[in-house]
C-alpha cells in the first residue's frame, strides 16, 4: 500500500475551513448579542440592535441604513485569519457597560465554538 501525502491540499482545506469557522463563530456572537439586547430591555428605536455586523474572511454584513448617520461607526477590517463582530451604533459601548450583551454573547458562543469548528472543517 502506498500513501501519497498531499500536504498542500490538506492545509488549503484546513485553512478554508478555519476561515469559515471563525466567520461562523462571529456570526453566532452577533446573533446571541442581538437576543441579549432584546432580553435586557435595551431596545428603544431598534437602531443599536440592528447595527450588529460581522466582517470576516468570507463575510461582511456591515450595511449602514444611512451612511450619513453620525451614530454609526465604520467597521474594523478583519484581521488575518480572524473576524470582527461589533455594533456600529456609537452608544453601544455605553449600553454594554450598563448591561453587557456582547460579552455575554461571547461567553454563550464559547461553548458552541467546538461544534462550529467541527462542522466547517470537513476532511
Amino acid at each position: 500500500m502506498t500513501v501519497k501525502w498531499r500536504d498542500t491540499e490538506l492545509m488549503l482545506l484546513v485553512a478554508k475551513g478555519l476561515d469559515r469557522a471563525v466567520d461562523g463563530i462571529a456570526l453566532q456572537v452577533v446573533g446571541h448579542a442581538k437576543n441579549n439586547i432584546e432580553r435586557n430591555g435595551q431596545v428603544d428605536t431598534g437602531f443599536m440592535v440592528n447595527s450588529g455586523y460581522v466582517v470576516g474572511q468570507g463575510v461582511n454584513t456591515y450595511a449602514p441604513a444611512n451612511v450619513e448617520d453620525k451614530r454609526a461607526l465604520s467597521p474594523q477590517s478583519a484581521p488575518e485569519n480572524g473576524a470582527v463582530a461589533g455594533f456600529a451604533a456609537e452608544y453601544s459601548l455605553i449600553n454594554e457597560t450598563k448591561k453587557p450583551f456582547l460579552w455575554t454573547a461571547v461567553e454563550q458562543t464559547a461553548a458552541q465554538a467546538p461544534g462550529i469548528v467541527a462542522k466547517e472543517i470537513k476532511l
